[in-house]
């Protein structure tokens, strides 16, 4: 029972806590260097609106560190046989991309077992809470010991965020109206307009369906900590 039980689980779990440190802090450390923000990470957080595969959406760089390296030394370290690496490498990644998805499902196994979850980590890639909430992918245990965890009301800055993005779509709405008939735009000037509209139409969208998954992250103030506030 030992050997075919307890010890994968030591080892499952070590692996776990392993990506969940190493993840953390060169995930911070990306934001706290402005070098390494501006050369790599930068790329992921033109993720306003985080999608499923946005998740992968880094520099090459960044994803070997983040990932590869991370899930790899956790692997040899933690000296898992290779079917244990296939399902841990497999939930890493699962786990990973379920974070990123938009959607805080109340039914989803992958966010009711972990506290870190899609409601969660979306906090990180908006402009306000992009100092807080590092934790990925499993557990937050690191933003809440050294004190990096959103503890703000996201409910009234989500809700800005709608308004803005309905106010994009109505000028876009608006400047399509007065615009002379027989009179082409220029295919550039057409995508980018198109672009600009699903971007906000998708930030509506988002807002809306977090609303009411935001419960655990309601409090009285509405900054940032103030340890962590960005210069």
């Amino acid at each position: 029972m030992i050997y075919w039980y307890l010890i994968p689980a030591f080892q499952f779990l070590f692996a776990v806590f392993f990506v969940d440190t190493w993840q953390y802090f060169l995930h911070r450390a990306m934001h706290l260097n402005k070098w390494l923000y501006t050369t790599f990470h930068s790329r992921h957080h033109r993720l306003y609106v985080p999608y499923a595969f946005g998740a992968l959406y880094n520099h090459p760089v960044e994803g070997f560190l983040l990932d590869t390296a991370g899930t790899g030394l956790a692997f040899l370290i933690s000296r898992m046989s290779s079917r244990q690496a296939m399902w841990f490498f497999t939930c890493s990644t699962i786990k990973t991309i379920d974070d990123h998805c938009g959607y805080a499902f109340p039914f989803d196994p992958l966010q009711k077992v972990t506290s870190n979850n899609a409601a969660y980590h979306d906090i990180h890639h908006q402009s306000w809470g992009i100092k807080t909430n590092f934790s990925q992918p499993f557990f937050t245990f690191w933003d809440r010991l050294l004190n990096t965890r959103w503890n703000g009301d996201v409910t009234l800055r989500y809700e800005r965020s709608r308004l803005a993005a309905q106010r994009m779509v109505e000028a876009e709405k608006a400047q399509e109206g007065t615009t002379k008939p027989g009179v082409k735009v220029p295919p550039k000037e057409e995508e980018e307009s198109n672009s600009r509209s699903l971007l906000a139409k998708t930030v509506c969208k988002k807002t809306t369906s977090f609303s009411s998954q935001t419960e655990p992250y309601k409090g009285a103030s509405h900054r940032i900590n103030s340890s962590i506030r960005q210069k």
